[in-house]
């Protein structure tokens, strides 16, 4: 649960670098509606370059799925 901690201290510290941070201020009236308690390690994977290949994989089977993304356009590889 360390990469959700860090999605948490992003929104809190507004830090650019990270989409749902972006996503939380640009829409602050909102901010209360992600819902960090039902979060789901959907994939485990500790190397980097495997890591990212899977969270590819998954980011494109829920775009296929119409899934709502707060992923940007360069990490969806649209």
């Amino acid at each position: 649960m360390e990469r959700l901690k860090e999605h948490k201290r992003h929104c809190k510290n507004c830090d650019p670098q990270s989409a749902i941070s972006e996503h939380v201020w640009e829409n602050i009236e909102h901010s209360n509606d992600i819902q960090w308690d039902d979060a789901k390690i959907i994939i485990k994977e500790h190397r980097k370059y495997p890591r990212e290949i899977k969270e590819s994989i998954a980011i494109k089977n829920a775009m296929q799925k119409k899934i709502p993304l707060m992923n940007r356009k360069e990490e969806r590889g649209s």
